[in-house]
Protein backbone atom coordinates (compact mmCIF):
# COMPACT_ATOMS: atom_id res chain seq x y z
CA UNK A 1 0.00 0.00 0.00
CA UNK A 2 1.46 3.37 -1.24
CA UNK A 3 0.85 6.55 0.79
CA UNK A 4 0.66 10.24 -0.54
CA UNK A 5 0.47 13.31 1.92
CA UNK A 6 -1.51 16.40 0.87
CA UNK A 7 -1.72 19.57 3.00
CA UNK A 8 -5.58 21.18 3.38
CA UNK A 9 -6.29 24.42 1.79
CA UNK A 10 -8.91 27.00 2.55
CA UNK A 11 -10.24 28.56 -0.84
CA UNK A 12 -13.34 30.93 -1.01
CA UNK A 13 -12.80 31.47 2.72
CA UNK A 14 -14.78 29.21 4.28
CA UNK A 15 -14.24 26.02 1.94
CA UNK A 16 -11.64 23.29 2.98
CA UNK A 17 -10.50 21.40 0.04
CA UNK A 18 -7.55 18.29 -0.50
CA UNK A 19 -6.02 17.32 -3.73
CA UNK A 20 -5.79 13.77 -5.07
CA UNK A 21 -2.64 11.92 -6.77
CA UNK A 22 -3.10 12.51 -10.42
CA UNK A 23 -1.58 9.19 -11.13
CA UNK A 24 -4.71 7.75 -9.11
CA UNK A 25 -7.10 9.69 -11.08
CA UNK A 26 -5.33 9.05 -14.30
CA UNK A 27 -5.35 4.92 -13.65
CA UNK A 28 -9.09 4.97 -12.95
CA UNK A 29 -9.72 6.82 -16.22
CA UNK A 30 -11.44 10.03 -13.97
CA UNK A 31 -11.17 13.86 -15.67
CA UNK A 32 -12.28 17.04 -14.08
CA UNK A 33 -16.07 17.17 -13.24
CA UNK A 34 -16.80 13.73 -12.38
CA UNK A 35 -17.54 12.52 -9.22
CA UNK A 36 -16.14 10.61 -6.19
CA UNK A 37 -18.22 9.14 -3.49
CA UNK A 38 -16.95 9.93 0.31
CA UNK A 39 -17.21 7.26 3.50
CA UNK A 40 -17.24 8.89 6.48
CA UNK A 41 -15.91 5.76 8.60
CA UNK A 42 -16.73 5.37 12.21
CA UNK A 43 -12.96 5.30 12.88
CA UNK A 44 -12.68 9.07 11.45
CA UNK A 45 -10.87 8.31 8.30
CA UNK A 46 -12.45 9.08 5.04
CA UNK A 47 -12.40 6.42 2.09
CA UNK A 48 -12.39 8.34 -1.21
CA UNK A 49 -14.14 6.15 -3.77
CA UNK A 50 -14.92 7.15 -7.93
CA UNK A 51 -18.81 6.66 -7.99
CA UNK A 52 -18.52 3.90 -10.64
CA UNK A 53 -17.15 1.83 -7.43
CA UNK A 54 -20.26 2.22 -5.23
CA UNK A 55 -22.61 1.11 -7.49
CA UNK A 56 -24.78 -1.61 -5.84
CA UNK A 57 -26.51 -3.17 -8.70
CA UNK A 58 -24.23 -5.10 -9.76
CA UNK A 59 -24.31 -8.82 -9.56
CA UNK A 60 -20.54 -10.35 -10.27
CA UNK A 61 -20.69 -13.45 -12.48
CA UNK A 62 -18.01 -16.33 -12.01
CA UNK A 63 -17.81 -19.35 -14.30
CA UNK A 64 -16.55 -23.09 -13.30
CA UNK A 65 -15.75 -25.35 -15.99
CA UNK A 66 -15.83 -28.70 -15.19
CA UNK A 67 -14.34 -31.77 -16.07
CA UNK A 68 -13.69 -35.41 -15.60
CA UNK A 69 -10.41 -35.44 -14.91
CA UNK A 70 -11.27 -33.28 -11.64
CA UNK A 71 -12.73 -34.67 -8.91
CA UNK A 72 -16.35 -33.40 -7.74
CA UNK A 73 -14.75 -32.47 -3.92
CA UNK A 74 -12.43 -30.28 -5.79
CA UNK A 75 -15.54 -28.90 -7.99
CA UNK A 76 -17.32 -28.08 -4.97
CA UNK A 77 -14.42 -26.44 -3.29
CA UNK A 78 -13.92 -24.35 -5.98
CA UNK A 79 -17.66 -23.49 -6.39
CA UNK A 80 -17.65 -22.57 -2.39
CA UNK A 81 -14.86 -20.68 -2.92
CA UNK A 82 -16.37 -18.36 -5.39
CA UNK A 83 -19.53 -18.08 -3.61
CA UNK A 84 -17.41 -17.16 -0.31
CA UNK A 85 -15.42 -14.34 -2.07
CA UNK A 86 -18.94 -12.54 -3.06
CA UNK A 87 -19.91 -13.60 -6.24
CA UNK A 88 -23.77 -13.50 -6.41
CA UNK A 89 -24.05 -15.23 -9.99
CA UNK A 90 -22.13 -18.80 -10.59
CA UNK A 91 -22.22 -20.66 -13.52
CA UNK A 92 -21.14 -24.04 -13.57
CA UNK A 93 -20.55 -25.83 -16.81
CA UNK A 94 -20.37 -29.14 -17.53
CA UNK A 95 -18.31 -31.60 -19.63
CA UNK A 96 -18.77 -35.16 -20.33
CA UNK A 97 -19.02 -37.68 -17.87
CA UNK A 98 -19.66 -35.03 -14.87
CA UNK A 99 -22.65 -36.01 -13.18
CA UNK A 100 -21.42 -36.75 -10.26
CA UNK A 101 -19.77 -33.70 -9.82
CA UNK A 102 -23.22 -31.68 -10.67
CA UNK A 103 -24.81 -33.99 -7.91
CA UNK A 104 -22.29 -33.27 -5.41
CA UNK A 105 -22.53 -29.38 -6.25
CA UNK A 106 -26.25 -29.18 -6.02
CA UNK A 107 -25.80 -31.13 -2.75
CA UNK A 108 -23.27 -28.45 -1.58
CA UNK A 109 -25.62 -25.55 -2.18
CA UNK A 110 -28.76 -27.62 -0.49
CA UNK A 111 -26.87 -28.68 2.74
CA UNK A 112 -23.87 -26.03 2.47
CA UNK A 113 -25.05 -22.54 1.47
CA UNK A 114 -27.52 -20.01 2.70
CA UNK A 115 -29.80 -18.33 0.18
CA UNK A 116 -28.31 -19.76 -3.02
CA UNK A 117 -30.95 -20.89 -5.57
CA UNK A 118 -30.15 -22.81 -8.97
CA UNK A 119 -31.86 -20.49 -11.13
CA UNK A 120 -30.59 -21.88 -14.63
CA UNK A 121 -29.68 -26.00 -15.44
CA UNK A 122 -29.69 -27.74 -18.12
CA UNK A 123 -27.44 -30.97 -20.00
CA UNK A 124 -24.09 -28.80 -20.00
CA UNK A 125 -24.74 -26.00 -17.47
CA UNK A 126 -25.62 -24.60 -13.84
CA UNK A 127 -26.31 -21.36 -13.13
CA UNK A 128 -26.82 -20.13 -9.29
CA UNK A 129 -27.99 -17.08 -7.79
CA UNK A 130 -27.36 -15.68 -4.13
CA UNK A 131 -30.63 -14.01 -3.60
CA UNK A 132 -29.73 -12.96 -0.18
CA UNK A 133 -28.23 -9.93 0.98
CA UNK A 134 -26.20 -8.21 3.95
CA UNK A 135 -28.80 -6.03 4.52
CA UNK A 136 -31.51 -8.21 5.13
CA UNK A 137 -29.72 -10.88 7.29
CA UNK A 138 -26.56 -9.19 9.26
CA UNK A 139 -23.65 -10.45 11.02
CA UNK A 140 -25.33 -10.00 14.07
CA UNK A 141 -28.41 -11.77 12.67
CA UNK A 142 -26.56 -14.91 11.46
CA UNK A 143 -24.59 -15.15 14.79
CA UNK A 144 -26.86 -15.20 17.31
CA UNK A 145 -28.50 -17.68 14.83
CA UNK A 146 -25.38 -19.68 15.60
CA UNK A 147 -25.43 -19.71 19.29
CA UNK A 148 -29.24 -20.50 19.29
CA UNK A 149 -28.69 -23.62 17.29
CA UNK A 150 -25.61 -24.72 18.80
CA UNK A 151 -26.48 -23.56 22.71
CA UNK A 152 -29.65 -26.47 21.73
CA UNK A 153 -27.38 -28.92 19.88
CA UNK A 154 -24.84 -28.94 23.82
CA UNK A 155 -28.26 -29.44 25.14
CA UNK A 156 -30.07 -32.22 23.20
CA UNK A 157 -26.10 -34.19 22.81
CA UNK A 158 -25.74 -34.24 26.55
CA UNK A 159 -29.55 -35.34 27.05
CA UNK A 160 -29.12 -38.19 24.41
CA UNK A 161 -25.91 -39.63 26.12
CA UNK A 162 -28.08 -39.53 29.08
CA UNK A 163 -30.67 -41.19 27.84
CA UNK A 164 -29.61 -43.71 25.37
CA UNK A 165 -31.50 -41.58 22.63
CA UNK A 166 -29.58 -42.44 19.10
CA UNK A 167 -33.00 -40.70 17.30
CA UNK A 168 -32.07 -37.53 19.27
CA UNK A 169 -28.32 -37.60 19.01
CA UNK A 170 -28.71 -38.27 14.99
CA UNK A 171 -30.90 -35.42 14.93
CA UNK A 172 -28.63 -33.38 17.23
CA UNK A 173 -25.44 -34.52 14.39
CA UNK A 174 -27.82 -33.07 11.21
CA UNK A 175 -28.49 -29.64 12.69
CA UNK A 176 -24.36 -29.18 12.62
CA UNK A 177 -24.92 -28.40 8.56
CA UNK A 178 -26.88 -25.52 9.62
CA UNK A 179 -24.28 -24.51 11.82
CA UNK A 180 -21.86 -24.86 8.93
CA UNK A 181 -24.24 -23.03 6.22
CA UNK A 182 -24.23 -20.15 8.74
CA UNK A 183 -20.18 -19.87 8.97
CA UNK A 184 -19.96 -19.73 5.42
CA UNK A 185 -22.49 -17.16 5.48
CA UNK A 186 -20.74 -15.02 7.40
CA UNK A 187 -17.02 -15.43 6.03
CA UNK A 188 -19.09 -14.19 2.54
CA UNK A 189 -20.08 -11.06 4.20
CA UNK A 190 -16.77 -10.30 5.62
CA UNK A 191 -14.68 -10.94 2.42
CA UNK A 192 -17.33 -8.84 0.89
CA UNK A 193 -16.78 -6.15 3.61
CA UNK A 194 -12.97 -5.52 3.43
CA UNK A 195 -13.58 -5.44 -0.28
CA UNK A 196 -16.31 -2.59 -0.01
CA UNK A 197 -15.11 -1.34 3.34
CA UNK A 198 -18.14 2.02 2.90
CA UNK A 199 -20.33 -1.08 3.90
CA UNK A 200 -18.85 -1.59 6.91
CA UNK A 201 -21.07 0.89 8.80
CA UNK A 202 -24.17 -0.72 7.02
CA UNK A 203 -23.65 -3.51 9.48
CA UNK A 204 -22.20 -1.59 12.78
CA UNK A 205 -18.79 -2.35 12.23
CA UNK A 206 -16.46 0.24 13.40
CA UNK A 207 -12.98 -0.28 11.39
CA UNK A 208 -12.02 -3.78 8.96
CA UNK A 209 -10.49 -4.73 12.31
CA UNK A 210 -13.33 -5.95 13.30
CA UNK A 211 -14.07 -8.39 10.56
CA UNK A 212 -10.90 -10.26 11.95
CA UNK A 213 -13.10 -10.26 14.99
CA UNK A 214 -16.00 -11.70 13.77
CA UNK A 215 -14.14 -14.28 11.62
CA UNK A 216 -12.66 -15.26 14.76
CA UNK A 217 -15.54 -15.94 16.79
CA UNK A 218 -17.77 -17.40 13.80
CA UNK A 219 -15.07 -20.20 13.74
CA UNK A 220 -14.84 -20.82 17.13
CA UNK A 221 -18.70 -21.39 17.32
CA UNK A 222 -18.20 -23.65 14.14
CA UNK A 223 -16.22 -25.73 16.58
CA UNK A 224 -18.32 -25.24 19.48
CA UNK A 225 -20.93 -27.29 17.56
CA UNK A 226 -18.66 -29.79 16.18
CA UNK A 227 -18.13 -30.71 19.49
CA UNK A 228 -21.33 -31.09 20.22
CA UNK A 229 -21.67 -33.28 17.53
CA UNK A 230 -19.52 -35.15 18.81
CA UNK A 231 -20.75 -35.66 22.02
CA UNK A 232 -24.00 -37.05 19.83
CA UNK A 233 -21.81 -39.24 17.76
CA UNK A 234 -20.46 -40.65 21.31
CA UNK A 235 -23.71 -41.54 22.75
CA UNK A 236 -24.97 -43.45 19.85
CA UNK A 237 -22.63 -46.35 20.68
CA UNK A 238 -22.86 -45.83 24.71
CA UNK A 239 -24.72 -46.17 27.70
CA UNK A 240 -24.04 -44.61 30.86
CA UNK A 241 -24.83 -46.24 34.01
CA UNK A 242 -27.86 -45.62 36.00
CA UNK A 243 -27.05 -43.27 38.50
CA UNK A 244 -28.39 -39.80 39.78
CA UNK A 245 -25.38 -38.24 40.87
CA UNK A 246 -23.39 -38.92 37.65
CA UNK A 247 -26.47 -37.45 36.14
CA UNK A 248 -26.76 -34.37 38.35
CA UNK A 249 -22.91 -33.44 37.40
CA UNK A 250 -23.30 -34.46 33.94
CA UNK A 251 -25.99 -31.91 33.61
CA UNK A 252 -24.58 -29.16 35.76
CA UNK A 253 -21.67 -29.13 33.45
CA UNK A 254 -23.43 -28.89 30.72
CA UNK A 255 -25.07 -25.99 32.01
CA UNK A 256 -21.77 -24.33 33.12
CA UNK A 257 -20.73 -24.99 28.87
CA UNK A 258 -24.40 -23.46 27.45
CA UNK A 259 -24.09 -20.45 30.32
CA UNK A 260 -20.42 -19.87 29.07
CA UNK A 261 -20.99 -20.15 25.44
CA UNK A 262 -24.08 -17.67 25.53
CA UNK A 263 -22.51 -15.08 27.45
CA UNK A 264 -19.71 -14.93 25.86
CA UNK A 265 -21.19 -13.61 22.33
CA UNK A 266 -23.18 -11.39 24.73
CA UNK A 267 -19.57 -9.92 25.55
CA UNK A 268 -19.05 -9.94 22.38
CA UNK A 269 -21.70 -8.62 20.09
CA UNK A 270 -21.82 -5.83 23.42
CA UNK A 271 -18.48 -5.59 23.62
CA UNK A 272 -19.06 -5.74 27.45
CA UNK A 273 -15.41 -6.71 28.96
CA UNK A 274 -16.49 -7.12 32.51
CA UNK A 275 -19.24 -10.09 31.44
CA UNK A 276 -16.09 -10.79 29.39
CA UNK A 277 -14.02 -11.21 32.15
CA UNK A 278 -16.26 -12.96 34.27
CA UNK A 279 -16.45 -15.55 31.82
CA UNK A 280 -13.09 -16.28 31.38
CA UNK A 281 -12.99 -16.59 35.52
CA UNK A 282 -15.84 -19.06 35.76
CA UNK A 283 -14.68 -21.40 32.15
CA UNK A 284 -11.94 -22.59 34.97
CA UNK A 285 -14.90 -24.55 36.71
CA UNK A 286 -15.00 -26.87 34.17
CA UNK A 287 -11.64 -28.67 34.63
CA UNK A 288 -13.30 -29.28 38.18
CA UNK A 289 -16.02 -30.40 37.33
CA UNK A 290 -14.66 -32.73 34.17
CA UNK A 291 -12.29 -34.85 37.38
CA UNK A 292 -15.41 -35.40 39.44
CA UNK A 293 -17.45 -36.79 36.76
CA UNK A 294 -14.72 -39.11 36.02
CA UNK A 295 -13.48 -39.86 39.28
CA UNK A 296 -17.82 -41.22 39.55
CA UNK A 297 -17.14 -43.20 36.69
CA UNK A 298 -14.62 -44.77 37.49
CA UNK A 299 -16.59 -46.39 40.32
CA UNK A 300 -18.50 -48.00 38.27
CA UNK A 301 -16.90 -51.57 36.76
CA UNK A 302 -19.45 -52.40 34.91
CA UNK A 303 -18.29 -49.94 32.33
CA UNK A 304 -15.75 -51.48 29.86
CA UNK A 305 -12.76 -49.82 28.25
CA UNK A 306 -14.27 -48.97 25.05
CA UNK A 307 -17.22 -46.92 26.88
CA UNK A 308 -14.76 -45.27 29.68
CA UNK A 309 -12.92 -43.75 26.20
CA UNK A 310 -16.08 -42.99 24.63
CA UNK A 311 -17.28 -40.94 27.73
CA UNK A 312 -13.78 -38.94 28.43
CA UNK A 313 -14.24 -37.89 24.49
CA UNK A 314 -17.73 -36.36 25.61
CA UNK A 315 -16.31 -34.85 28.63
CA UNK A 316 -13.46 -33.88 27.31
CA UNK A 317 -16.02 -31.98 24.62
CA UNK A 318 -17.63 -30.18 27.18
CA UNK A 319 -14.64 -28.42 28.59
CA UNK A 320 -13.54 -27.61 25.25
CA UNK A 321 -16.27 -25.77 24.67
CA UNK A 322 -16.20 -23.72 27.95
CA UNK A 323 -12.38 -23.32 26.80
CA UNK A 324 -13.86 -21.80 23.51
CA UNK A 325 -15.88 -19.85 25.27
CA UNK A 326 -12.93 -18.14 26.79
CA UNK A 327 -11.55 -17.29 23.45
CA UNK A 328 -14.04 -15.82 22.11
CA UNK A 329 -14.39 -13.62 25.74
CA UNK A 330 -11.11 -12.82 24.63
CA UNK A 331 -11.71 -11.40 21.43
CA UNK A 332 -14.42 -9.62 23.03
CA UNK A 333 -12.22 -7.84 25.17
CA UNK A 334 -9.38 -7.11 22.61
CA UNK A 335 -12.64 -5.85 20.52
CA UNK A 336 -13.77 -3.38 23.04
CA UNK A 337 -10.02 -1.39 23.65
CA UNK A 338 -9.99 1.29 21.46
CA UNK A 339 -6.84 1.72 19.36
CA UNK A 340 -4.76 4.31 19.58
CA UNK A 341 -4.61 7.41 17.98
CA UNK A 342 -1.50 7.87 16.01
Amino acid sequence: MSTVTRKLQLTGGSTIIVSLPKKWVSSLGMRPGDEVTLVLNRDGTITVMPKTLHRTNEKPEAVIRVTRDMSPEVAVREFIGYYLVGYDVIRVEFGNDTEMHRSQIKEAIRDKLIGVEVMEESEVHLVARCLITYTEFSLNDALNRMRAVTSLMLRDAVKALISYNIDLAEDVCRRDNDVDRLYLFIVRQLKTLIRQPHTLSDLGLRTVRDCLGYRLVAKTVERIADHAMRIAEVSKSTRLPKDEDLFWRIEKARDLAIDLFNESLSAFIKLDKQLAHEVIERSKEMSFLEEEILENLLKHTELDAKDVANLRLAFESLRRSAEYSADIAEIAINMAILEPVL
